[in-house]
Formats: structure tokens, sequence, C-alpha cells
């Protein structure tokens, strides 16, 4: 699988609730997303599935993600505003239908994580 890099830029991150857009280095376009969860899930979408024997076929929810529900406005984000923080996800690999890889962020190095809810944990501390 070859190596996969995001960017997420928060632009609300108040009460518990973010939201922000995420952007893929190599292709044009932002996703809308409201929790990181739902970034997560776009992440999770944007591998190539055919490279990866792992990941999922489709995705099981009672509700569509903003990501998917936005997908005609795609060029043109719904969210616009100050960026509070922004981070830098490497992709490396996936095993066990988790994903691997490392996390930066403004002011701080790298740090790898070794799964989705890893990555989910990383992001709230540092969002504070």
């Amino acid at each position: 699988m070859s190596e996969n890099f995001f960017i997420v830029k928060i632009l609300e991150n108040e009460n518990g609730r973010t939201e922000g857009i995420l952007e893929e280095y190599d292709r044009e376009g932002a996703i809308p997303f409201r929790g990181l969860d739902d970034a997560l899930l776009a992440i999770n979408s944007r591998i190539e599935p055919g490279e990866d024997p792992e990941s999922c076929k489709s995705l099981r929810t009672f509700r569509e993600p903003l990501w998917k529900e936005t997908a005609a406005s795609r060029t043109q984000p719904a969210m616009t505003g100050k960026i509070r923080e922004m981070f830098y996800i490497q992709v490396l690999r996936r095993r066990n239908s988790s994903m691997q890889g490392i996390l930066m962020w403004n002011g701080h190095g790298g740090e790898s994580f070794r799964s989705g809810l890893e990555l989910l944990s990383l992001m709230r501390s540092a969002l504070g």
C-alpha cells in the first residue's frame, strides 16, 4: 500500500463539538466533517481499497456521515473560518482493519499511532 498524507484542519472546537475540513495531499477538494470520528471515517474511505485486502467493503452506520452527504460539494467546503488547529497524518499501513502511521501537529514533531482509536485519542488530547 502506498503512503497516504492527510491534513485535518480544525475550524471549531467548543463544548465538545469539533468541526473542520479534511484534505488529502495529492487530491483536489476538501471534505467537511463534524466530529473527529467522521474525519477518521473519511480518511479510511480515502485509503485505496483496491490495494488493501483488509479494507471494509461498506460502511456500517445508522446515518450518513457528513463527508458522504456532501460528496458533490467537495471543491467548495461547507465550512469556512479561522483554522484553530491543523494536524498532518501519514498513514503508513493497515493491519487488522485499522491504520498505523504518524500524527504531526503545529509545534510538535511526530507521534506514531497504532490504530484509528489511538489516532482519535492523540488528536483529542492535542485539542485539550
